[in-house]
Parts: structure tokens; sequence; C-alpha cells
């Protein structure tokens, strides 16, 4: 009998659904269990009989492993386990194709450069060729082998640190350094499992120069949620988890809500099949759950006021009863840097998300004393924001006021 406390329903449900698939192999991350350590999870996982050791791999709290249906079972029985879990494709917060323009908006211009502060974009790659990311010195980091460049990750990171002033172009903390951590790419690469690396590739970069090196990450993308009665608990995913912790290490994290918030169902009717379309609560994907990140809806491009939060964007709350998102930035139509140094429009909660990096990395530029205190960088932008006079669980606090973060960063 399978303890509940361990394997998710999501494993579950997939193991009954390929039960007579004996020799499938199926992709998983195991967390660990308190009282021990990865190493004592990772030597029972190579216990398991007839494992392939080459199907295994783990960070400093997860077990990545590919294994069959009768070794997942048993992983039921081993200590070492605290939860199973699939590994997942992630989903890029597209809301409608890309549109190439001629000429983008200039919504949040100004030479305040940033090329002291460091942002970590994981994403489908950045073309650290275009002219607007130029002054940005791109590191690349690929953990998908698919090659650095891709056109979601150029589109955030130019509305991150872009600058082009021949095209009227800047981003919200224009020059801010990059980091481009590929995270997912047209193959086999779309997995939790590699942005959870990623995070920890971060950490792992600021404790071994005993410095915040990357001060923020922005992570435009998202899973839908696992919803189990008994053992789980939202926002302790292991996205979810990894993102926690990587706050706790000093960096600021932003997060999209999710594109969710308007969905369509197909109803069968007595002649023909009708499509009605409906608004959705309880929306947030994750890692946008998780407590201590920084989680961003969508709102009009120039006039939050009059059209309130977008219909897209996903809304709260989360499954365990807390307000999300955390405010809401500009996410309609908005233009930004594509490959082969053009300029694209798109509107989803992936434009609105890097307006909030690029915000509180204006915010550490100001005020240096911030840096490594993510919570409070959180609060400042949160105690900011405009009211829109929508419900907390649509718009959170509201929407984005870098002035008067800048100004209340002043006074605190």
């Amino acid at each position: 009998m399978i303890n509940k406390t361990k394997i998710t329903n999501e494993v579950k449900v997939h193991l009954s659904n390929n039960k007579r698939e004996d020799k499938a192999l199926h992709k998983v991350i195991i967390s660990l269990a308190e009282n021990y350590t990865i190493k004592d999870l990772v030597v029972a996982i190579k216990k398991l009989p007839s494992v392939d050791l080459n199907l295994i791999e783990n960070t400093e709290y997860f077990v990545f492993a590919k294994l069959t249906n009768n070794q997942l079972e048993l992983l039921e029985h081993i200590p070492e386990v605290k939860n199973v879990w699939l590994d997942r494709k992630v989903e890029k917060m597209d809301y409608e194709v890309l549109k190439t323009i001629n000429e983008p908006s200039f919504l949040y211009g100004g030479a305040d450069f940033c090329n002291d502060i460091t942002w970590a974009v994981l994403d489908d790659g950045i073309d650290k060729n275009h002219n607007a990311l130029k002054y940005s010195n791109v590191v690349d980091v690929d953990l998908t082998g698919e090659g650095p460049i891709g056109a979601h990750g150029t589109y955030v990171a130019g509305i991150i640190a872009g600058w082009d002033p021949s095209n009227k172009f800047s981003g919200v903390a224009p020059k801010c350094q990059l980091y481009n951590f590929k995270v997912y790419g047209k193959n086999s690469s779309n997995w939790v499992s590699i942005c959870i690396k990623a995070m920890e590739q971060i950490r792992n970069i600021n404790k071994k120069a005993n410095k915040l090196v990357i001060q923020g990450a922005n992570l435009s993308l998202g899973i839908s949620n696992e919803i189990n009665v008994k053992e789980f608990n939202t926002g302790h995913s292991p996205i979810c988890e990894e993102a926690n912790r990587l706050v706790e290490s000093g960096v600021i994290v932003c997060v999209a809500a999710g594109n969710y918030g308007a969905q369509a169902f197909e109803v069968p009717g007595d002649n023909s099949t009708q499509v009605w379309a409906n608004f959705e609560m309880i929306s947030v994907t994750d890692p946008g759950n998780a407590e201590k990140v920084i989680t961003v809806g969508s709102t009009h491009k120039t006039e939050p006021e009059l059209y309130g939060v977008s219909s897209f964007s996903s809304k709260g709350p989360t499954g365990d009863g807390r307000i999300k998102p955390d405010l809401v930035a500009p996410g309609e139509e908005v233009s930004s840097t594509a490959p082969n140094n053009i300029y694209t429009t798109a509107s989803g909660t992936s434009a609105a998300t890097p307006f909030v990096s690029g915000a509180a990395a204006q915010l550490i530029k100001a005020y240096p004393n911030l840096i490594g205190n993510p919570m409070k960088v959180k609060n400042i932008i949160m105690d900011s924001c405009k009211d829109l006079k929508r419900d907390p669980n649509f718009q959170g606090r509201g929407v984005l006021d870098l002035a008067k973060a800048i100004e209340l960063a002043k006074k605190s």
C-alpha cells in the first residue's frame, strides 16, 4: 500500500495511466526527508534494484532520477525520501503570439544606469548581441545544450536592462548586468529540475564569491498547480521551496503569476458545442505560490486605474489562503527586444514581471544597504504600490510605482 505522505497524487495518477508499461522510465524529483543528508538519499536511491546510476543527479536538497514503476513504488519504504514529484515541463508566460514591430514603446526611459547591479534571467535564452543588450555583459549559462539564444528570454531581458537610445528604447534598469540561465528549450529540456539546478547554481556562485555576485533573479515562467488533498501544501512544491531558499540566501526573486486568469471551456449542446469563457480564481502558478518571492500579475500598459487587472492574469488566493499576486505591472502590448536586433510586442505576466525586476534593481542601486535583504525590498515595493481599488487577490497591493518605492526606501 502506497503511503500518501510520500507519493504525490500526480505521480500515482501517472503510474496508474502507465501501469502496463513496467519498463518505462519516469522523470521524478525526490525531496530529502529531515534528519538525513543528500548523500544518504543518493545512496538509498542507488540501491534500488536494477536502477541506472547514469540517470541519477542531485542538488543540495533534491535527487532527480528516471525510474520504473516498480522502483517508484519502492521509494515509499525509503526513510530518506520525503516526497516524490513528477519532473514536469515549465511554460513560458506568453499570452499571444509575438509580433514584430518597427518602433518600441518607451515605457520607462531614463539614463540612471544600473551597470553595477547583476540580475539572473531564468528563461529560454538571451541574444546578447542585440544592440539594446550589448551593455549588459551577458554571461551565458546554457543548461539545455541547445545554445544560449531564445526569443522569450531576450524579450524579458530587454524590459529589465535594455538601452538603445537610437530607437528611443530603455529597460527599467538600463545596462543592468545579466546572467543568462537557459532553463528550457525546444526539445526535452523543459523540466522543473533544470530550474531548480539554476537556482542552486546562483546560490553557489554567490557562496563561492563570498558576496552577492547576482543580486536578483527573474522567472517569467511557471507550472500548473498540482492539487493533493492530504499530502500537498500550496507553495511547498520543489520549485517553490528552491525559490524560497534562493530568497533566504539574499537574492531578490521576481516571478510571473501566470496567464490562467481567464479560461475557455467547451460545453456540449443539443446540436453543437459551445465555448464559454470564465474568470478563474486560485490560478497562480508555481513558483509564484512561494511565499517569499515577489509574484507579479499584469495590468494595462498605460491606464491601469481604468482597466484594472488584465483578464488573463492569474488570480489568487493561493490554495492555502494567502493573497497572491503581490502586485501588478504593465503586461499588455508591451514592446521589447527580440533576437536578430529587432523589437516585438507581447502581452502576459512574462512582460509584467521584468518591470518589477528592473524596479528592484533600481532600488538596490539607489540604496546599496538593501542588497542582501530581499524581504525588505519586497515590502518597500509592495508598500509603495498605487491602489487600483480592485480585489487584493487580483491586484495584490496595486500597480508598481518605482518613484514612490525609491522615496519610501529613503525614509526607511
